[in-house]
């Protein structure tokens, strides 16, 4: 692992003591998943989010700008994997759909993380359209 995945590794793991649902760990989840993500270790990214998603939707609420990262890095996790499947992708859209309908009623289309996630959700389009899967969602 590179030095910035073992930081957040360690980060995550001193958060952790403060317990499993309090803020600051899911911030710390929330970012060692999106590191797994940029590395393109997805396995390990899914495994984070699988573990701390449920308590982010919990504690924080669907709307939370921390639960709308981790399932912005859920699906990206899925669609940026070489060995993602048309469902995989489709799953991925649907989630960047709702992300970017919720961040722009909650923070305004101008947000920079709004903005963000439109271009992943154009990215995810563009990559189902290049495989001909085209679902039809619209936002």
């Amino acid at each position: 692992l590179d030095e910035a995945l073992v930081l957040k590794r360690e980060v995550l793991t001193k958060r952790y003591l403060s317990g499993r649902d309090n803020e600051e760990t899911l911030l710390a989840a929330s970012n060692l998943a999106a590191g797994y993500v940029k590395k393109k270790k997805f396995d390990e990214a899914r495994a984070v989010l699988r573990e701390y998603l449920p308590a982010a939707q919990r504690k924080l609420g669907p709307d939370n700008d921390v639960t709308l990262i981790f399932r912005r890095n859920e699906a990206m996790a899925l669609y940026q994997d070489a060995a993602a499947t048309r469902d995989d992708m489709v799953r991925a859209e649907a989630i960047l759909v709702d992300v970017f309908k919720r961040r722009r009623r909650v923070f305004g289309a101008q947000h920079p993380r709004t903005k963000d996630d439109q271009a992943w959700l154009n990215d995810v389009r563009a990559r189902i359209f290049m495989s001909g899967t085209a679902s039809g969602y619209q936002t």
